[in-house]
């Protein structure tokens, strides 16, 4: 589609998703990452269960309301 898919998982110790509000400053910008995400247009979901990590998702359109291909990169690193 004309999406480009930005995932970011680990299996870490995860977290109660229900305790992070835009107060909680101690969840590493969780909600500064989510007003970035929506500023460029972009849908943000965070899912995380305690035991088992953590997964972020910014889906991000790769064309603009003009219609025009904005570029991407692919990483390299695998």
């Amino acid at each position: 589609d004309d999406n480009a898919l930005l995932i970011i998982e680990d299996n870490g110790q995860g977290f109660d998703i229900s305790s992070v509000d835009g107060q909680n400053k101690t969840r590493y910008g969780l909600q500064s990452m989510k007003e970035r995400a929506e500023k460029i247009g972009a849908s943000f979901q965070i899912t995380s269960f305690a035991g088992l990590g953590t997964k972020i998702e910014v889906k991000l359109p790769v064309r603009n309301k003009a219609g025009f291909e904005i570029e991407t990169y692919e990483s390299a690193s695998r």
